[in-house]
């Protein structure tokens, strides 16, 4: 495995240059304290596993060592960098202190009070806007992936199939509200009523936040994706993490609530297999999903739009701007890769994707420090202007969760599809319903 010497001293110098914007950011920001964890530190950490860790593991291969090259490597170290040094730079202009993420979290805490209509108004909303998202779903497919699944006679690839064909050719009148229930309003219902539980400590409440959690993966599990479920999953440890709460047998239970919906998901699906080779399948899958797809499907960004970029289609509201028809690039490099696969399949990447198929590595510098700036921006803004309560303490922790699922794909869209900006109008939302129901019924929000 040759691997010409420019491109390990390109690796090199880019190693370098990530860890001094590592040293600034960590002094400024504050990325080491991963019990204060922010959007930023959260980003980085993941961001590093996912995309500099999975792509030296991807590349120890002889065939993917041949398939390397230097816009890859400096695509990937760009993405971070820039994200650094956006966040860095508007951390200077408005004097934030990594202390104030700590402050926020123990204000909230503080001044959290009995919250005893949240988790009726929760529950309510919750299940009104699912049967309703849920009706109007059927109306639009021919099959229901989930039952599909229970019916017994479901197969994998039938399955990936019903699925795609369902969730993608229903209108977007649909497909956005669905979208905005599995990333937004649920996460936050289950982020808000651990809080309460772990607040009040009543039984009560411990129900409450089950009822919601039921609720919640049984909507999240309708379409039978993977990453909806995990979310919720994700959700409830951050809470537990953040509040230092976290309990070696809560660790357990939130890992095996995690790893049991894909595995009882391919052990239905493959009747004839046992579940020890179901559970080796899902691992392997997992940790090929997470680790190693995500740097195959650059490189098909890298060969596909290396001198031949959309200057603007790849993201839709730059399109807008520019006159243009936007391009779905991830179903551009889907097809690329499976000329014979769905015709409505997705290749989705992290924001650095799109950014380089659009502008190329200009591109992904100057977008990575915009994505940098906003996700940091927003964080500073909810940690300043919002009221120090346990509803500001529940959007946060969505916030820090939703901020990475957001640069999961093109930024632009991940901003509005993925809850990035809707997260932070959830509280004024549920502090309308709970106005409602204390004008119609006896109740006080206390």
């Amino acid at each position: 495995m040759n691997i010409p010497l420019t491109e390990i001293l390109l690796y090199i110098c880019l190693l370098i240059l990530l860890f001094l914007t590592y040293l600034l950011s960590d002094k400024i920001i504050g990325l080491t304290n991963i019990r204060q964890i922010n959007i930023i530190s959260f980003f980085f950490f993941t961001y590093m596993i996912n995309l500099i860790g999975g792509t030296v593991i991807y590349f120890n291969n002889r065939e993917a060592v041949l398939k390397i090259n230097a816009d890859y490597i400096l695509m990937i170290f760009l993405g971070v960098i820039g994200v650094l040094l956006g966040a860095v730079f508007i951390s200077l202009i408005f004097n934030f202190q990594k202390n104030e993420v700590g402050l926020f979290i123990h204000e909230c805490m503080k001044n959290s009070r009995n919250p005893k209509l949240l988790n009726r108004v929760m529950i309510f909303v919750g299940l009104l806007a699912s049967i309703i998202l849920m009706l109007i779903y059927q109306k639009y497919v021919d099959q229901i992936p989930i039952l599909y699944l229970l019916s017994g006679e479901s197969d994998a690839r039938l399955l990936k199939s019903v699925r795609a064909s369902g969730y993608k050719t229903i209108t977007q009148f649909i497909t956005h509200p669905m979208n905005m229930m599995r990333s937004t309003v649920y996460p936050f219902f289950v982020a808000l009523s651990l809080l309460i539980y772990l607040i009040r400590k009543h039984f009560l409440s411990l129900l409450h936040f089950l009822i919601i959690l039921t609720m919640a993966v049984t909507f999240n599990s309708y379409t039978t994706a993977l990453k909806p479920v995990a979310m919720l999953f994700v959700i409830i440890f951050l809470s537990l993490w953040i509040l230092r709460k976290l309990s070696l047998f809560q660790s357990i239970l939130i890992f095996l609530g995690f790893f049991s919906f894909p595995v009882l998901s391919t052990y239905i699906s493959k009747g004839n297999s046992s579940l020890t080779q179901v559970l080796i399948f899902e691992t392997s899958r997992l940790f090929e999903r997470f680790i190693l797809v995500i740097p195959d499907i650059l490189l098909s960004y890298v060969e596909f739009y290396n001198g031949n970029h959309l200057l603007g289609s790849a993201h839709r509201p730059i399109a807008i701007l520019l006159g243009k028809e936007s391009v779905k690039v991830a179903n551009q490099i889907f097809l690329y890769r499976d000329p014979g696969g769905y015709f409505l399949g997705n290749a989705t990447v992290p924001f650095v994707g799109p950014l380089y198929a659009d502008f190329g590595l200009i591109g992904v510098f100057l977008g990575s420090i915009i994505v940098g700036l906003t996700l940091h921006g927003l964080q500073i803004f909810l940690l300043r202007r919002y009221s120090r309560n346990i509803l500001s303490l529940a959007v946060f922790i969505v916030f820090v969760w939703t901020g990475y699922s957001a640069t999961s794909s093109t930024f632009t869209t991940g901003i509005i599809s993925k809850g990035l900006v809707p997260i932070l109008f959830m509280p004024f939302i549920i502090n309308l319903f709970v106005s409602l129901k204390r004008f119609i019924g006896k109740g006080k929000y206390t």
